[in-house]
């Protein structure tokens, strides 16, 4: 199978990475809030399965308002401009916090299971 340059540099971002910015919306005020967050590549169902703690803010903003943004970049090189370090904006819904998942439609997923992990699927922007 041929994969495009373009998704193959998103999957090796993806893979390289294990934490990334997680924005969502202040359950309380609707103000932007962006927290760091541990994630982990689900290949089978095409999503991203972020680890968060039901006492960190961010877990309480998805509850409130699902729509969420992730932002992964690659490691800062020394001497090397930031702003030509790989990266990728994902937007998507935060569907559940479980870490059971399981593919509803291409390009989504759904999870069930105990609480700690959320969900995440959509768009992405480079």
């Amino acid at each position: 199978m041929h994969v495009p340059r373009l998704e193959q540099a998103l999957a090796a971002l993806l893979a390289g990475q294990r934490a990334a910015a997680l924005g969502t919306l202040d359950a309380q005020a609707g103000t932007p809030f962006v927290s760091m967050v541990p994630f982990a590549v689900d290949a089978a169902g095409g999503c991203l399965v972020l680890h968060v703690s039901g006492l960190a803010a961010h877990t309480g903003n998805m509850a409130a308002q699902p729509a969420v943004s992730l932002l992964v970049t690659a490691p800062q090189e020394p001497g090397a401009p930031v702003h030509d370090l790989a990266r990728v904006t994902l937007e998507g819904t935060a569907l559940a916090d479980g870490f059971v998942l399981r593919p509803v439609e291409p390009g989504t997923c759904e999870a069930s299971g105990p609480a700690q992990s959320a969900v995440c699927s959509g768009s992405r922007s480079a």
